[in-house]
């Protein structure tokens, strides 16, 4: 097989991948609250950047003579930005392991995305209750760092701040809720 026909492949590869990703990422975008515009500015930003970055990527390994190492640099890039869109339910997820550690983990990761994990609500608000008092102040860091978009948990995070039988959960819960609700009336 040819140069030219490995990298017409490799490029077809690329883009069948894309196409196949589009209608995800319409749905992940509209999880996340994204309105019908937002979405479609986020896709159509998508394809001009693609364009705009094809050329300068094509111009530069014609100029250095490297196609190969452009090629493999592009894909990774691309496996590594469609992977990071699966960390947060990962994450959240793993909210629930039986190991302590795991979700103590996971709670500090999610805390470590702030609003991004946004999608975590709802699992965050459950782990509020987790046995271990460490997980539950890193779970209320968690919907700290996320902010107003943690709207939901402010029940969850009263309730938690009132009658967690640990103190650090208790003031934890209290930081979260007064940031949530502070960000709310802005």
């Amino acid at each position: 097989m040819t140069n030219y026909r490995l990298l017409t492949l490799a490029g077809a590869l690329a883009y069948v991948a894309v196409g196949i990703s589009s209608p995800l990422m319409t749905l992940f975008l509209e999880s996340l609250g994204a309105s019908y515009s937002q979405i479609s500015l986020v896709l159509t930003s998508y394809v001009v950047a693609l364009l705009a970055f094809s050329y300068l990527w094509g111009r530069l390994s014609d100029r250095l003579q490297r196609r190969k190492p452009f090629v493999a640099g592009g894909l990774l890039g691309m496996a590594i930005a469609y992977g990071w869109l699966g960390v947060v339910p990962t994450l959240a997820g793993a909210l629930k392991d039986k190991e302590a550690d795991v979700r103590l983990n996971a709670a500090a990761q999610l805390r470590n995305l702030g609003p991004g994990a946004k999608t975590a609500v709802k699992e965050l608000i459950a782990a509020l209750k987790d046995p271990d008092d460490d997980v539950r102040v890193r779970v209320a860091q968690a919907l700290e760092a996320i902010g107003a978009d943690a709207q939901e948990a402010v029940p969850a995070l009263k309730e938690a701040a009132k009658n967690d039988k640990d103190d650090a959960a208790r003031q934890a819960a209290a930081d979260a809720l007064e940031r949530i609700t502070r960000k709310e009336k802005k």
